[in-house]
């Protein structure tokens, strides 16, 4: 954002005197004179979200004024020219499609333009540091900077309040196999001071099986009215400004598995379909991928009666004792970073704790299930009381004699093969699975081997590895009493490449294979593609996204193609997506597609389609300034609720072209460019936002027309002179499905062609 360059008066003085607003990221700061920071508090605020099928379009009003921070010296001057400024956050794919600045009584509705200018028009109206002091007008500067969106609103009386309204729309996220849309505040974390509780208005237009979800509790969704209470004061560090969308309510979707949101128009520059796809690769295609893995842990406890130690002062448990408590909690992480990391892992323990007792075994298992759990509640339940309850020290001062040497590694030799045959038996027999044994010991143990004592055979294809921090003879690999342990699994070690080594104590198969989606619209073929598998802590059944505009509609059948690292075809799939919603003709979708992190056209290669469609994006900002006041009609209909979305004469956006590309719906050519006028001809919304009230003319001849469109040009409504020679007045109501947002109303008579805008809800 650009800033005046003059150099500030007392610089020095100016930074001594500093107030940083505390634990939020709105702030008041004064724009002449003193440069002073304070807080900002929330004097009124309410949310309204109408929830659709498959994201929620919110209106947010809120009252912010200034507030003193703590220790902060109070301002005795230059009281009327105050600025509240700062972030908020929305979640990941949300767009800005307008606001409202009360300016007193009139409501001004804020405009699109390119950063640069709303930015440069802000700061002309502020005029900060000037002498003498300008007088006070109305700006609000909307703008996006990164993940997050910036504001500034201008001017605020010390201990004043100004009030706003901003709409945006937020799209489903995942959540886990499913799907939920999160329902809240931009602002409510934010500022430093507030209100006990804000009002949040839901209204359903999803359908009875969307589920509202809070706090882990689903009820039925239907329309109602909540009290929120505000958040706990953040801990963030005010040098980290991270903004957080507080979103106490989720609506929970129906659906499972994949999901695509699609629309489609049949005319002008930006006709064809639309397709936001979100899922996960199929279960049928990785079935036989090799990306399953079964890894089982074998953890040896050598010689555990000297886990526990008298000093001379009391037992104590000792460096091999606690040298087994680090490997729990390091195994309890590792093992839970396993199962999280993927669906198609399953992890398993086979604990050897060193003497009479049994060896204790927890099934191969994925994360989730009860066998899962209770292996972890074993490792987490491992602490000192533990070993001090189990373990005896020997006498103080005896020489802690271990017994026969040669007994001892027969009966360790003899212990491996009982453990080998069990944890042999433990992996599954399926095919098209990655199988591996990680061992793990701790306490001191010599690698001499008892060859009196058979181990069982080495399963084709198992892979093993070994750790044991700290060991008093190897640094880093396991060792067991009568085995020559690290001879056994360097033999059936992984290959270099093949291996995970940096991100758990042991190290683990790579597994990873090429996927590649194709999505179809007409004969044109888009493909997704990326390596996938458990390396870094990925998971094999990561999200997938697609966000694609054709000038053709698309297919709802996907082509999946799986390639090993060699880049051998190894299995194909075609299935139609799990959850299709079709929306026909609306322009909700084109919005959420054109502020996806991620969309693709056929027709456009410009990341930037914000003034396009309508909304905030990194290219262009939203500015009200004292002259875009509604009329009073529009005034009246927008004071209590509604947030109205741009009319093309609202939008300054840049060519997105290269001079042959058209930026106006294409048929007819600059369809919402007023040729000439026509006197009586005027374009009025209807109460309620669905519909339109269009006034004609006196003496239409046989060549009247009138034609209704939407933003892609799409006609829909049309009159022709035989309809029109007795109609004075049309009142036209939108049909259900059509887009919300702007429309054009075009009247021809002859060779004279005039166009005006309005909107529908």
């Amino acid at each position: 954002m650009s800033r005046p360059t003059s150099t500030h008066i007392a610089l020095a003085a100016a930074i001594a005197g500093l107030a940083l607003p505390a634990q939020a990221y709105l702030r008041s700061q004064s724009t002449q004179g003193w440069q002073l920071r304070h807080d900002v508090r929330i004097h009124d605020h309410a949310v309204r979200a109408t929830v659709h099928q498959g994201w929620v379009d919110v209106e947010e009003e809120i009252v912010l004024g200034t507030q003193a921070s703590t220790g902060s010296a109070v301002p005795t001057d230059n009281l009327s020219t105050w600025e509240i400024a700062g972030q908020f956050n929305l979640p990941e794919g949300s767009v800005v499609t307008g606001a409202l600045l009360w300016n007193g009584g009139p409501l001004l509705k804020a405009k699109l333009k390119s950063a640069s200018q709303a930015s440069a028009e802000y700061e002309a109206v502020v005029d900060r540091n000037t002498a003498p002091i300008p007088q006070p007008r109305d700006p609000l500067l909307i703008e996006k900077t990164g993940d997050n969106y910036t504001m500034k609103l201008y001017p605020v009386e010390w201990n004043g309040s100004r009030r706003m309204r901003i709409r945006y729309m937020v799209p489903l996220q995942s959540n886990g196999d499913g799907w939920t849309i999160p329902v809240g505040s931009a602002f409510a974390q934010e500022a430093a001071g507030h209100p006990g509780q804000y009002e949040l208005d839901i209204e359903n237009q999803g359908g009875t099986a969307l589920r509202l979800e809070r706090d882990g509790m689903l009820t039925p969704f239907s329309s109602t009215t909540k009290l929120v209470d505000y958040p706990a004061v953040q801990s963030s560090p005010w040098w980290d400004p991270t903004p957080v969308y507080h979103a106490p309510f989720s609506v929970v979707l129906p659906q499972k598995g994949s999901i695509a949101l699609a629309t489609s128009h049949d005319s002008g520059a930006w006709k064809g379909g639309y397709v936001m796809y979100k899922g996960k690769l199929p279960d049928s295609l990785l079935s036989n991928s090799h990306l399953r893995q079964e890894i089982l842990v074998v953890w040896k406890w050598n010689s555990p009666n000297g886990f526990v130690l008298d000093y001379g002062w009391g037992e104590q448990v000792s460096s091999s004792g606690y040298q087994m408590l680090e490997q729990a909690g390091q195994l309890l992480s590792a093992t839970s970073q396993l199962g999280r990391a993927s669906s198609l892992v399953r992890v398993g323990l086979l604990s050897d704790e060193g003497d009479s007792r049994k060896l204790k075994r927890f099934a191969l298992s994925k994360w989730g299930t009860d066998t899962f759990a209770l292996m972890q509640e074993y490792l987490g339940s491992l602490n000192a009381d533990t070993i001090l309850a189990r373990y005896d020290a020997p006498p103080y001062g005896s020489t802690g004699s271990t017994g026969d040497a040669s007994k001892i590694r027969k009966e360790g030799a003899k212990r491996l093969a009982s453990a080998l045959e069990i944890a042999f038996s433990m992996y599954s027999a399926d095919s098209g699975v990655v199988r591996h044994i990680a061992f793990v010991s701790c306490g001191p143990s010599a690698d001499i081997p008892d060859p009196s004592v058979a181990l069982p055979a080495w399963p084709e294809g198992l892979t093993a590895s070994s750790w044991s921090a700290w060991s008093w003879n190897d640094g880093y690999g396991a060792h067991w009493p009568g085995a020559d342990l690290p001879s056994l699994v360097a033999e059936h070690q992984l290959p270099a490449d093949r291996r995970i080594d940096n991100w758990l104590p042991f190290p683990v198969p790579l597994t990873r294979v090429t996927w590649n989606l194709e999505f179809t619209a007409g004969e044109r073929e888009f493909s997704i593609d990326a390596v996938t598998g458990l390396e870094t802590g990925a998971g094999a059944n990561s999200l997938i996204e697609f966000n694609g505009h054709a000038r053709s509609a698309w297919d709802r059948k996907l082509s999946w193609k799986l390639y090993d690292e060699n880049g051998n075809l190894v299995r194909t799939a075609e299935e139609p997506a799990d959850n299709w919603i079709e929306l026909p003709a609306d322009s909700s979708i084109p919005r959420l597609w054109g502020g996806s992190r991620r969309h693709w056209s056929e027709s456009w290669r410009t990341r930037s389609v914000g003034n396009v469609f309508g909304f905030v994006d990194a290219t262009h900002s939203l500015l009200a300034l004292p002259s875009d006041s509604l009329g009073a009609t529009l005034q009246e209909r927008y004071r209590d609720r509604g947030v109205p979305f741009l009319l093309a004469s609202e939008i300054f956006g840049t060519d997105l072209g290269d001079g042959t590309e058209p930026t106006e719906p294409e048929d007819p050519p600059a369809s919402v460019r007023s040729k000439a006028n026509i006197a009586g001809f005027k374009v009025l919304s209807l109460i309620g936002g669905r519909g339109l009230s269009i006034r004609l003319p006196d003496g239409l001849d046989e060549t009247a027309e009138v034609v209704v469109r939407d933003i892609h040009g799409r006609v829909l409504a049309r009159w022709n002179a035989s309809e029109l020679r007795s109609l004075k007045t049309i009142d036209w109501k939108a049909p259900s499905g059509a887009a919300r947002g702007m429309l054009y109303v075009e009247l021809r008579v002859g060779v004279v062609r005039t166009v005006q805008s309005a909107s529908i809800l």
